[in-house]
């Protein structure tokens, strides 16, 4: 009787449970490919926006700097600590000045004295 397929009852419903099982084994693996990919893009995705933030930060930097220099270079002297925008001359600074002070009255006495000393020889004459 077994030779002649008794129970083809049996045997469809085996059949019928190996393609069940085939179907669900192919579906899983179809969503394990679809989550992998949708990571995969996640990722991908991720990684561009992430090039994108630096390239913007980098750039952002760059031009604060930029500004700042010109900022620098635009404002007017002086600071809270110095309204005037004078800084306090440097000792220096202050020697040459009396020494080229110094200088120009020497010079100027000089003027002087040729300028009497012609007058007295033209008076003379």
């Amino acid at each position: 009787m077994r030779q002649m397929g008794a129970f083809p009852l049996l045997k469809s419903m085996r059949e019928d449970q190996k393609k069940k099982k085939k179907r669900e084994k192919k579906k899983k693996k179809k969503k394990k490919k679809k989550k992998k990919k949708k990571k995969k893009k996640k990722k991908k995705k991720k990684k561009s926006e992430n090039k994108n933030n630096n390239n913007n930060n980098n750039n952002n930097n760059k031009n604060n700097k930029k500004n700042k220099k010109k900022k620098k270079k635009r404002k007017e002297p002086g600071h809270a600590a110095n309204p005037s925008g004078l800084r306090p001359p440097r000792q220096e600074e202050e020697e040459e000045e009396e020494e080229e002070e110094q200088e120009q009255e020497q010079e100027q006495e000089k003027e002087q004295e040729q300028e009497q000393e012609e007058e007295k020889q033209a008076i003379c004459v």
